[in-house]
């Protein structure tokens, strides 16, 4: 199980560190992170059988929780801090008898609003000691992801925690994980890339290095040069943000970087191997749904593909297959998995399914992704569906519409204008002063409009309906693009 192999492992770090903040204000050891998860699991006891939802800073707290979930099998769904709290609500209405964990005066005074199940938790880190504590029996414990949905209400995705076994008996190995590791940790606690960082570092024996300031986010190559990392892992649009840093920053220490979670751009591997001759580069890919990620490419000069813009998806995982369906003048990838997640929570969705393969019943997951082949290579093509990938975040554009509906807006279109969410509705923007901070009640920060226009009326197609690509084009047009 998971959890036994979690708890092995922190054992065995003892006083070593385990995580620490990239600018050094604070480090948990084995010990503080086994003692502050015990700790954890006393003040929870009353609401362990429910799912927790963790409204939290990316900090000790957070660490610990995450710790406390996965070695004593609690069901929990992290939820970023800069979600607004009608979405929090959102969330906690799907999960039944669920309870809101936060770490914060404000944070509770705003739920308390509107909840009684919610609670304020407080460590004092240093204080913390290490109790011993036993293997938990075999509940199938689950964690859930929050993923766009085009009602307006966030689907939640769920995932048992044992069916990450087979990804880390892959990545802990592939990507070379042991006790001279240093992994900086780029994603925020909402997205399951972050789960990535916590399992296979911890269960590798390595040092996770947790960026949350903003200024190692947008200097990453001076955060991980004066934190020494080995491992670098974020969305590839980071890239940028790495080679404009002048190159006598000092020498580099990373020796790997592997990205995840939108296009990667050739021309931006390309750069950064020259940047960095000696690192390994790894494209991966995969949906929540699918757990965690479930396919990988490692970049060189020689492999990749000279006439493509992006590169390629690569193989799959050991426990994962790929089965490729002609349409439309590509192959829309469906994954065959035992590790596949449990579906949407309180959603039914024809996207999950089981398929016989080799003679045995196995998971499947449609993903909605259509790819070209070249060669042996999959590249991504594009999505039938309303769903894009804006700045490493997987974003609905059917959810902004039906959200920008519930604030009151008429006949709302979302669409992408030069890598930013843009929405136009009919009306005025007099009558509509406060748009943007309305639709921030129901929106997490990564799909908040950038930009909302008014007009009089939409052009709409001979059959009546709204013509979104002349609404794109008008869009783009009034503003010169």
């Amino acid at each position: 199980m998971l959890s036994a192999r979690i708890r092995t492992s922190l054992a065995n770090y003892g006083r070593r560190t385990v995580i620490e903040e990239a600018g050094g204000q604070w480090r948990l050891d084995g010990d503080q992170l086994l003692g502050a998860a015990s700790f954890l699991l006393e003040v929870l006891a009353p609401y362990t059988g429910r799912p927790l939802i963790a409204y939290l800073q990316k900090g000790p707290l957070y660490y610990a929780f995450l710790a406390c979930s996965f070695l004593n099998r609690l069901d929990f769904c992290p939820v970023d801090i800069d979600n607004p709290i009608q979405r929090v609500f959102d969330i906690a209405d799907q999960l039944s008898g669920s309870v809101i964990v936060c770490d914060g005066d404000e944070a509770l005074a705003r739920l308390r609003k509107h909840t009684e199940r919610c609670l304020k938790v407080e460590i004092s880190f240093p204080g913390v000691e290490r109790k011993q504590a036993k293997d938990v029996p075999g509940r199938d414990a689950s964690y859930y992801i929050a993923t766009s949905g085009s009602t307006g209400v966030p689907k939640l995705v769920q995932v048992p925690h044992d069916r990450t076994i087979a990804f880390l008996d892959w990545a802990i190995p592939f990507y070379e994980i042991d006790d001279s590791s240093r992994w900086g940790q780029f994603s925020s606690i909402g997205f399951d890339l972050s789960l990535v960082d916590f399992l296979a570092v911890i269960c590798g024996g390595g040092t996770l290095i947790s960026l949350s300031a903003q200024m190692d986010r947008i200097r990453p190559a001076k955060a991980a040069a004066r934190g020494s990392l080995t491992h670098w892992h974020s969305v590839p649009s980071m890239i940028p943000y790495f080679l404009r840093e002048p190159e006598d920053i000092g020498p580099s220490t990373c020796r790997l970087f592997t990205f995840c979670g939108e296009l990667f751009i050739q021309a931006d591997a390309d750069r950064l191997a020259a940047r960095y001759p000696r690192a390994r580069i790894i494209n991966t890919y995969g949906p929540t749904e699918a757990t965690l990620f479930c396919s990988f490419f490692e970049y060189s000069r020689d492999s990749a593909g000279p006439t493509e813009a992006s590169l390629p998806i690569g193989q799959p995982i050991p426990g994962w297959n790929f089965v490729l369906i002609p349409e439309d003048g590509a192959f829309r990838l469906v994954i065959l998995s035992d590790n596949i997640s449990s579906g949407y929570i309180n959603l039914r969705s024809l996207q999950f399914t089981t398929v016989a393969l080799f003679g045995r019943e196995m998971r499947a997951f449609d993903t909605g992704d259509y790819f070209r082949r070249v060669g042996t290579q999959l590249y991504f093509s594009h999505r039938k569906d309303t769903m894009v990938k804006v700045n490493g975040h997987r974003i609905d554009l059917g959810e902004i519409e039906a959200a920008a509906k519930r604030s009151g807006l008429v006949n709302p279109v979302a669409m992408v204008v030069d890598n930013m969410i843009a929405l136009a509705a009919e009306g005025s923007a007099d009558a509509n002063p406060h748009a943007r901070i309305e639709l921030a009640q129901y929106l997490p920060r990564a799909s908040l409009p950038a930009e909302v226009r008014f007009v009089p009326a939409h052009p709409r197609t001979v059959s009546g309906k709204l013509d979104r690509r002349a609404i794109r084009v008008a869009f783009g047009a009034i503003h010169g693009r």
